[in-house]
């Protein structure tokens, strides 16, 4: 028997000191307080080890009497007095000794073994007893041996014999639950401090309980801390360690840098008196390490499977690469080794790909781990080395991106929302469960929502909520099936894959297009089900434009409520796409010279369009920057030695300077519109002024509303004028883009519910940057329609849109001057947003045969002087004032047209045609009216059978409107103009027509009126059957009538009772009248006594109706003159028995009132015309007397049959 156990029997207390120091006071049970003996881990030189000494647990040994206690007390105060009776010189000495065998351990960290020295170092020259030795912050970057550099410490400490034991107590306060502070956290803390004297080191702290990180902070300041329950954990001897993984920037070494001092309570860190910090390993330090512990490796998997392994020198440098971008360095290494590399290996073992004695090479491709031997090729495992990032890194990479401020701090905001509610779960207040971070992100595309949602992905992962913060980014394809029912295991299937990550839904909206859209609707149910089932274990991030993400929020009751955090990303401003531009280009190779800063600058703010979807933002940025290197491709290939290969000019961004805008050069080509072209003329001037004052450096407020109405028929170049305003106002800066979009009704109306408003947005947006030109506009105006239609709505939502977007937009609306200002009516907000009115009237003759010319040359054409003349009479036949149909620039576009048409049959059959006439269009090319051998009007009213004094009133006002113009012709003074509207009185068939079509003739002869044609109409033609359509079907009649007279026949009809449509009919031709005096005549015609009626029911028709006229029954000689000349022209005469017989006709009507009066004469002849024909179809051999000669019998035959 040795000595050793001799003495052991003869002294039982060492039996027990051995069995204390093999398997420690108390057993194991919880995995939160861990004994740590030396280890090889990270950044640790792989060496010999000591032996392991647990320490930590309950106790597991004999149970021992009095005496045992006795003797273990005493055991415990002798352990307390190892070191303190060793010299200063010793401790000197040993210390020494020390740094000289951690330093050939530990890796380039000689400043943190130095300060880990030092800090227990000075406890041991103080030999204080019964109170914390020291407390020591050991931070660092993750891997770079902290834990390795503490282990072999405190194994030296305990060879050196200036301590008792040779590990430390490692406690991960993040273990424990709300529940366990007051169970499992006191016992296991009390069972570390019941040793008399370590080390104790607390890890965690960052995810801890409050109240825990409150104990601990009470031991660190006080040394102790006693429990409600009143239990007391005392620190006394001991060193008290708090461990961190932190980055630091390499300035902040030999100072507690504040990046690292935030992520300490503050009650902690004033607790804490001495700190070491590690610095980050190199990439040869890495390297370095990876080879000694692979050497090791490749030893041990020799000794115990007999085969012979080595790597290839490839091998160490690209692992090694990858392991450094983990930033987890000598842990990465250790957890490769020990789980990936050599679990491989055996398994290629085990299963005889290789046997005892055989040499294998080891190598990686791709991330593979592949063994070869000979010829042969083992695929061993594939190796996914997943980079462990730092918070703070995470935060300062958000914080670098190019603008987005406040999405920064909405970000800042929801990662401090998400830290608090861990915070309160932890302190054990009330909580709702785990909190919902689901997201929305609005804006317009290329604003970086992408960019920042995977960079939210990797923080929440860094935040521990997430436990593996990939992105997956999906669209509506990704989740819709093809068919019924396939939509949500499709769904399904992506929620799966984003789990443990962020699932981020771009276009969101697109999955609620419309209510009949099942599929959509059911990938969007599906995805709320699957927020709520993996609530835990998912985040989704749904992003969209603004306002249609408002829309799409609508379509499932619940979508709203999960996502609780809605961020907008707004257009990022010129400033920040040159940055952005700076970036792109630096990272494909190229630059630019800072004299462009300004040029683009100038550039960017032109082309970004604030609310337009399309814009750009970031896309614009690299659109702008790949033609800009097409642009500098092209340009080197001319040079014939080209210049710098990386520098792109001013040219390549089409920098160049713009060309200013010749508003009179512009004006040249467009004839007439002096109105018009002097407002545009003075707004150059306005914003010249503006532009003068800018560069003076004066600052003013120069903003004001430019939109505009634009009245007047068509053709008269409204469309023409609004592009030329256009590009004016692009020019001076005033518009971006500077574009025109041409809409209408049906370019802004929709046919559903809803569906208007959207329809107007797009025609905006499309708009944003340049001109909206709506033409025909008051057309949105329904009258009649309940609520104002869908045309209202477009209306609404054009105002609120004008209001929005009042600096990036000018809006024009055209349409006919009275319906115009209708129009404006309709919406209170309308006239206050168009404070600017131009009036474009009609073109003239002589303006309109200019434009003529102008057309004919842009055409290639030659328009031969000769036409010009009968050019201007045929527009002047044409163009009628007023009226909106009437051509202008339009009848010019038709008359060239159909001229050109003409002139190309006619040199196709003309032969030997000189070249040079081949593009003259001629006289003959024109379809001018032939000259007509028209009988004068005068001639023509002389001929009237009877109505005297009908006849003298016109004649009397033929020669008022002859004597007038002589007058003004001699310049003496205008006689004013006179109302030459009318009233008809008189019985059916006594010329009033007639009389009529006289005199529009005669007013046309004197150039009062246009056209010598009179539009017919009765009540029927002006009343509609339904409210409001009366005053339309009215004004349509009275149109067509411009430039002559509307003759209403029976006008008294239109004097109903009541609610009737006649009085709306009246008081349209009313106004129509007002309107356009100097354009038509209108008169009214019917029986006597019913027209007074009439103009004693509306006061304002009898002033407006001077000239009333009395058309008086035809007496029996006039009626028998009128049959003649009825007959006559057909062929026929009267017999002196005929001429009878039609007498005795005509008298039997004299006082007869509804007889007729001329329409009787007609319908008598016409009667006895049929009647001669009946009785001259009976006779074989007719004479020309027979067959013209009316008798007797004709008339009182044809009369009976009449009657």
């Amino acid at each position: 028997m040795s000595f050793k156990k001799w003495v052991r029997i003869l002294v039982p207390e060492i039996q027990l000191f051995d069995f204390i120091q093999e398997r420690g006071f108390w057993k194991k049970k919880r995995g939160a307080v861990q004994p740590v003996a030396m280890r090889q881990g990270a950044g640790v030189v792989p060496g010999q080890s000591s032996s392991a000494m647990p320490i930590g647990g309950m106790q597991s040994g004999p149970v021992s009497t009095g005496a045992v206690r006795e003797v273990l007390s005493d055991a415990k105060y002798g352990m307390k007095q190892l070191g303190l009776n060793k010299s200063n010189e010793e401790l000197d000495r040993i210390f020494n000794e020390i740094r000289e065998t951690m330093n050939m351990y530990i890796l380039r960290q000689e400043e943190f073994i130095e300060e880990l020295l030092i800090s227990y170092k000075k406890a041991f020259f103080q030999r204080a007893k019964g109170a914390v030795q020291n407390t020591i912050l050991l931070a660092g970057p993750a891997g770079t041996g902290k834990y390795s550099s503490l282990a072999i410490f405190i194994d030296q400490l305990y060879k050196k014999k200036l301590v008792p034991y040779s590990k430390y107590s490692l406690i991960d306060l993040s273990r424990y639950e709300q529940g366990e502070v007051h169970t499992n956290f006191i016992a296991d803390v009390s069972a570390a401090f019941n040793q008399g004297i370590g080390t104790v080191c607390f890890s965690g702290f960052e995810k801890a309980n409050t109240e825990i990180i409150s104990y601990v902070a009470r031991l660190f300041n006080d040394g102790f801390f006693r429990t409600p329950g009143n239990v007391m954990v005392d620190a006394s001897d001991f060193f008290l360690l708090l461990y961190l993984d932190a980055d630091m920037k390499p300035e902040e070494r030999g100072q507690l840098p504040p990046s690292i001092a935030k992520k300490i309570p503050a009650g902690l860190l004033k607790g804490i008196q001495s700190y070491a910090l590690t610095a980050p390993l190199g990439l040869d330090d890495l390297e370095e390490i990876l080879r000694q512990k692979l050497g090791l490796m490749v030893k041990k998997f020799d000794r115990q499977a007999q085969v012979a392994a080595i790597f290839h020198h490839s091998f160490y440098k690209g692992l090694s690469k990858q392991i450094y971008e983990t930033n987890k360095y000598g842990e990465e290494v250790e957890r490769l080794i020990q789980k990936d590399i050599y679990p491989s290996l055996l398994d290629l073992r085990a299963r005889e790909k290789i046997t005892a004695g055989d040499r294998i090479t080891v190598k990686m491709e791709n991330n593979m781990l592949i063994a070869v031997k000979g010829e042969k090729q083992f695929p061993l495992k594939a190796i996914e080395l997943v980079k462990e990032e730092n918070l703070d890194d995470l935060l300062q990479e958000l914080h670098s991106l190019t603008g987005l401020q406040t999405v920064k701090r909405s970000v800042e905001e929801l990662l401090q929302t998400v830290r608090m509610e861990k915070a309160r779960q932890q302190a054990g207040l009330r909580s709702s469960g785990k909190m919902a971070v689901h997201m929305i992100f609005t804006g317009n595309p290329g604003t970086g929502k992408t960019t920042v949602a995977r960079l939210i992905a990797r923080i929440l992962k860094a935040m521990g909520i997430l436990s593996q913060g990939q992105l997956v980014e999906v669209t509506r394809q990704d989740l819709v099936g093809q068919y019924l029912g396939s939509t949500a295991p499709k769904t399904n299937s992506v929620i799966e894959s984003a789990l443990g990550g962020v699932l981020f839904i771009d276009e969101a909206y697109t999955l609620a297009r419309s209510k009949n859209d099942p599929f959509g609707l059911e990938a969007i149910d599906t995805i709320v089900k699957g927020m709520e089932d993996h609530r835990d274990n998912l985040v989704a991030v749904i992003a969209g434009y603004t306002r249609e993400m408002e829309t799409f929020l609508t379509s499932n009751p619940g979508l709203k409520s999960r996502f609780p955090f809605i961020i907008e990303f707004p257009d990022y401003t010129p400033a920040d796409m040159l940055e952005i531009l700076k970036g792109m280009a630096s990272a494909r190779g190229f630059h630019f010279e800072p004299s462009l800063t300004e040029g683009l600058l100038e550039l960017f703010e032109r082309k970004q369009i604030p609310g337009r979807n399309d814009s750009g933002n970031g896309r614009l940025v690299r659109n702008l920057l790949e033609e800009a290197i097409r642009r500098q491709s092209v340009r080197l290939s001319e040079e014939l030695v080209p210049d710098d290969l990386t520098l792109l000019t001013a040219e390549d961004f089409g920098l160049s300077e713009r060309k200013p805008f010749d508003i009179e050069t512009a004006f040249a080509n467009i004839v007439g519109l002096e109105p018009v072209k002097h407002f545009v003329r003075s707004l150059e001037k306005q914003l010249l002024a503006n532009q003068k004052r800018k560069e003076a450096g004066i600052i003013t407020d120069h903003s004001q509303t430019l939109n505009i109405i634009f009245s007047g028929n068509p053709g008269t170049g409204k469309t023409t004028m609004a592009r030329l305003l256009a590009e004016l106002l692009k020019t001076m800066g005033v518009l971006k883009k500077g574009h025109l979009v041409e809409v209408d009704r049906s370019d802004l109306v929709a046919e559903y519910v809803g569906q208007t408003a959207v329809k107007t947005t797009e025609a905006v947006q499309r708009a944003l940057g340049g001109v909206l030109f709506i033409d025909e506009a008051y057309s949105l105006v329904e009258e009649g329609i309940e609520g104002g239609g869908f045309g209202k709505e477009a209306i609404d939502t054009l105002v609120g849109l004008i209001e929005n977007h009042r600096s990036e937009l000018v809006v024009i609306l055209a349409g006919y001057t009275q319906e115009m200002e209708q129009f404006v009516k309709s919406n209170p907000g309308l006239s206050s947003r168009f404070p600017l009115k131009i009036e474009f009237p009609d073109y003239t003759p002589e303006q309109l045969v200019q434009i003529t010319d102008l057309q004919v040359k842009g055409k290639g054409f030659v328009l031969e002087k000769a036409v010009h003349a009968p050019l201007a009479d045929y527009y002047e036949t044409k163009q009628i004032p007023g009226k909106n149909d009437s051509g202008n620039g339009r009848l010019v576009r038709n008359t060239v047209e159909a001229a050109i048409r003409t002139q190309a049959v006619r040199i196709v059959e003309t032969e030997e045609l000189p070249i040079e006439e081949l593009n003259v269009l001629k006289v003959e090319d024109f379809s001018f009216p032939a000259a007509k051998k028209v009988r004068n009007a005068l001639d023509e009213l002389d001929s009237v059978i009877g109505l005297e004094q009908v006849k003298t009133f016109v004649r009397s006002l033929s020669a008022q409107i002859e004597v007038a113009e002589r007058r003004k012709r001699m310049g003496l003074p205008d006689m004013g103009s006179q109302s030459l509207h009318m009233i008809f009185k008189g019985n059916p068939g006594t010329g009033k027509t007639m009389m009529a079509r006289i005199l529009a003739k005669r007013l046309k002869e004197l150039g009062v009126i246009k056209l010598d044609e009179i539009v017919e109409t009765d009540r029927s033609g002006l009343v509609a059957g339904y409210v409001g359509q009366t005053a339309i079907k009215t004004r349509q009649v009275l149109e067509k009538a411009l430039g002559g007279i509307l003759f209403i026949d029976e006008a008294y009809a239109l004097a109903g009772e009541g609610n009737d449509f006649g009085q709306e009919a009246i008081d349209t031709i009313v106004k129509f009248m007002d309107d356009h005096r100097e354009n038509i005549i209108v008169i009214l015609a019917g029986y006597d006594e019913d027209m007074d009626i009439l103009l004693d029911m509306n006061a304002g028709l009898r002033s407006r109706f001077p000239n009333i006229i009395t058309f008086e029954d035809y007496s029996t000689p006039e009626l028998l003159e009128i049959s003649k000349a009825i007959l006559k022209p057909k062929g026929y005469e009267l017999s002196r028995g005929g001429e009878e017989a039609l007498i005795k006709l005509l008298r039997e009507q004299e006082g007869n009132t509804h007889s007729g009066n001329g329409r009787f004469a007609r319908n008598v002849c016409e009667a006895a015309i049929r009647c001669h024909a009946l009785r001259m179809s009976g006779q074989e051999n007719p004479t020309r007397e027979d067959l013209t000669l009316l008798q007797y019998g004709d008339f009182i035959e044809g009369a009976g049959v009449e009657k």
